[in-house]
């Protein structure tokens, strides 16, 4: 600053200007008291960098090009600006969000806001998600769908129903007096053809970028009520294919999954590990239905059971939670493609295979069982793009990953649970690691820490483990594990398990 006021000339000037600007874009990128520092020079000299706001159409658009001042041309070089701005709109130190949040006012003038309402739709949620209370966070939440769309099967409640269900004590703010239900419906009435008439243009708005800043901080509130809110309003949203695509894995892997994994968003009835899909995850001995049909079912059958309740109350939300969420990235994964899916995959076991975590069963349980959605939705192309070294590398590290969560599910009660558990581990193993793909030895320590009486002849797991060591379910030709020899190796490794566990129980017994 000091050179750029003592420069002889406008040139010089703008020479120091351009490079202060670099600093700043450089500093914001790291935590703590250095970001502080740099977006407190940006938002002094705001009007001097001349960036263009962010239009809703492409959001990633970064400065203007009409005018030639030096600080403009110093912006074009920085195409990465508003990522960066959206990285300290969610960052972990209120002050660095205020100035943020400052920094991006200034930058919508007035002109902006009126031509593109849903900025401040933005604005307006974004500063309520920084109030603990839960009642002032609910007041405006309903605006979400202003920015995202519900799906057609939860137009009829929309978020409004969650904020109701987000707390125990089921109650909404309505009108009171005279003619209190003409003014209700009425009020119904005009969101509804807000609703309409957002829908008539694209389906967001605002790109995901900016609206997974919202997501992201609503997920991670202090308040657990808002938590449980947001959590059902974004699994409830309409996803297209053309919104999954914007969605970065970092968003699913580092805000989703770990929300999805808080004991908030279930019931003690489901987090026991009693049933906690109402029959759909201890469906092991039917005949398995495909796997995206099977979750849309499931979603309708729940959705079903609240309509008949008149759209008051949603029965089952844990399972609602896990349904929902199954379905979403089933579906991520078949828009996004296979390297999003070796991402996401890996992401999310590294989440419940991490030392030192005390994991709720019902946040283990329902991870499992999106990550086991995501393989299924990619198990035709999850080793597409990579070649047979690169596959058999991933396929180990996923096998890997699953004997560390074998073994951490033993410290958990529950039968029920830990068959869930298992049976989406097995899924998980025979979509990321197909017969022929990695080396047999951790193949076999992963069938081994099954438990014996599961994985034998007659066991729950023997016909599913079977199929996917023989490779009987696929028409792959490029199988090494197909021999009739490896496959007598099984059946004498499960009979040996089997045989050794009922002499260990003889011998217990005994003694």
């Amino acid at each position: 600053l000091l050179s750029a006021a003592e420069a002889d000339s406008s040139a010089a000037q703008q020479r120091c200007m351009q490079w202060l600007w670099q600093q700043c874009c450089d500093v914001i990128t790291r935590p703590a008291a250095a970001r502080r520092m740099g977006l407190a020079v940006l938002l002094q000299y705001w009007s001097t960098w001349g960036i263009e706001p962010p239009k809703a159409a492409s959001l990633s658009s970064n400065t203007t090009a009409e005018n030639n001042t030096a600080a403009q041309s110093a912006a074009a070089g920085c195409g990465h600006f508003w990522a960066l701005l959206r990285d300290c709109l969610v960052d972990i130190e209120p002050l660095n969000r205020k100035r943020a949040l400052r920094l991006l006012q200034l930058l919508l003038p007035d002109s902006v806001l009126q031509q593109q309402p849903a900025w401040g739709v933005f604005l307006a949620l974004y500063e309520l998600l920084d109030e603990f209370s839960p009642h002032l966070v609910k007041a405006t939440w309903p605006l979400v769908s202003q920015l995202h769309p519900a799906a057609p099967e939860f137009a009829n409640e929309d978020a409004e129903a969650d904020v109701v269900h987000s707390s125990k004590i089921k109650q909404v703010r309505r009108p009171k007096g005279k003619g209190a239900g003409a003014k209700w419906q009425q009020l119904q009435q005009q969101q509804l053809k807000q609703q309409q008439a957002a829908n008539k243009g694209p389906l967001l708005p605002l790109d995901f970028c900016w609206s997974s800043v919202l997501w992201t901080r609503a997920l991670q509130h202090s308040n657990l009520q808002v938590q449980r809110m947001a959590m059902k309003t974004l699994l409830k949203r309409q996803w297209t294919p053309e919104v999954f695509v914007q969605v970065p894995v970092s968003f699913v892997t580092g805000v989703l999954l770990p929300a999805l994994l808080r004991p908030t968003h279930y019931k003690a009835t489901c987090t026991a590990g009693l049933s906690a899909t109402g029959g759909v995850l201890d469906a092991s001995d039917k005949q398995p239905q495909p796997q995206q049909q099977q979750q849309q079912l499931e979603v309708k059958q729940l959705v079903s059971v609240a309509s008949a309740a008149g759209g008051a109350v949603v029965t089952d939300s844990s399972h609602l939670v896990m349904a929902l969420a199954a379905q979403f990235l089933s579906g991520y994964v078949a828009a996004a493609g296979s390297a999003a899916g070796h991402e996401l995959l890996l992401g999310g076991l590294q989440l419940a295979a991490s030392p030192g975590q005390d994991l709720p069963q019902g946040g283990v349980l329902a991870l499992l069982r999106c990550l086991a959605a995501a393989a299924a939705a990619g198990s035709g192309n999850m080793l597409e793009g990579l070649d047979a070294a690169d596959a058999g590398a991933f396929a180990e590290a996923v096998i890997g990953m699953l004997l560390t969560i074998l073994g951490r599910l033993q410290t958990y009660r529950g039968q029920n649970f830990r068959c869930s558990c298992y049976s989406h581990i097995l899924a998980i193993a025979a979509a990321a690691a197909p017969a022929g793909t990695c080396r047999l030895s951790p193949v076999a320590r992963l069938v081994q820490a099954f438990p014996a009486h599961m994985e034998g002849p007659g066991g729950r797991f023997h016909q599913a483990l079977n199929s996917w060591l023989t490779n009987s379910s696929s028409s792959s030709s490029n199988s090494s594990w197909l021999q009739s020899d490896v496959q007598r190796m099984w059946q004498n490794c499960f009979n040996n398990n089997s045989s050794n566990n009922s002499r260990n129980n003889e011998y217990c017994d005994g003694h």
